[in-house]
């Protein structure tokens, strides 16, 4: 009943949604590799603390996880989680139509799926032993806001030092990002731009990405803000970017129109 209620509320007639996006226990494989990072790095430095013969020390190497086999277990996590999540996708299907209506899985950085289903559907999923949450998948939408008063005053983009001074005065070396990747998750990226550098790909300002939208691999703006998001990040053209000097990703997740859901803007991220 609490279920079902809560399900309820979030459906709300004010708020668009197509289908729903149902959250596994499980933790996402870059949330349970950040945590073990972590930790491989306390037990490293333990170990070259210790003494040889120390018996905790003889564990976490044979035992614990440390840098050396930081990727094995991560792998091995990875593996198991599949099998989990296959296991309940079975389970899933059980209640479904179809196995079609599953329209997207993620696992890096959000453990679930998106499911092209009914309200009704969705509260039998989230009944499932594994499944956290079912969540409406909510539209999402871009706009256009006046993002010059936020960025004219202070110093001028491009022209920060180490210390957040003007370079040009302190005669220190400007901070440009060059080396930085910037990720725009959003209309895609119009690399024609002079200010973003005039091409795609290797070699290029705007060095790859893909559109989500139209599940191809070109992410070409159709409507602007992506654009305009990349060009005040890293545009180095007549205008400046805070971060001239920087590389950008481009994935487009919203469409012509600036609309998209947000299990688009999941795998975009």
């Amino acid at each position: 009943s609490e279920r079902v209620n809560r399900i309820q509320d979030q459906s709300t007639p004010s708020l668009e949604y197509k289908g729903f996006i149902a959250e596994f226990e499980d933790k996402p494989i870059l949330k349970y590799k950040e945590e073990i990072e972590q930790k491989a790095i306390e037990n490293q430095k333990y170990i070259e603390e210790s003494f040889i013969l120390n018996p905790k020390r003889i564990y976490i190497q044979l035992f614990g996880v440390t840098p050396a086999n930081l990727e094995k277990r991560v792998e091995n996590y990875k593996f198991s989680l599949e099998s989990k999540n296959r296991q309940i996708k079975n389970e899933i299907t059980s209640k479904i139509s179809s196995q079609e209506k599953i329209t997207s899985k993620f696992e890096d950085l959000f453990n679930g799926i998106s499911l092209d289903i009914s309200e009704q559907e969705a509260i039998e999923i989230e009944k499932i032993r594994g499944v956290k949450k079912v969540w409406p998948n909510y539209k999402v939408e871009a706009l256009l806001m006046d993002s010059v008063p936020l960025i004219q005053e202070g110093i001028p983009a491009g022209r920060l030092d180490r210390n957040g001074n003007d370079c040009i005065n302190t005669g220190n070396d400007c901070l440009t990002g060059e080396g930085i990747k910037i990720a725009i998750i959003d209309t895609g990226v119009d690399y024609t731009n002079p200010d973003l550098g005039v091409c795609f790909g290797s070699g290029c300002k705007v060095i790859g990405g893909y559109d989500f939208v139209n599940d191809d691999s070109d992410p070409m703006d159709d409507y602007g803000h992506g654009t305009h998001v990349a060009a005040i990040a890293a545009g180095n053209g007549f205008l400046k970017g805070v971060a001239p000097g920087a590389n950008v990703l481009a994935y487009k997740v919203l469409d012509s129109g600036g609309p998209g859901y947000w299990d688009w803007v999941i795998e975009g991220i």
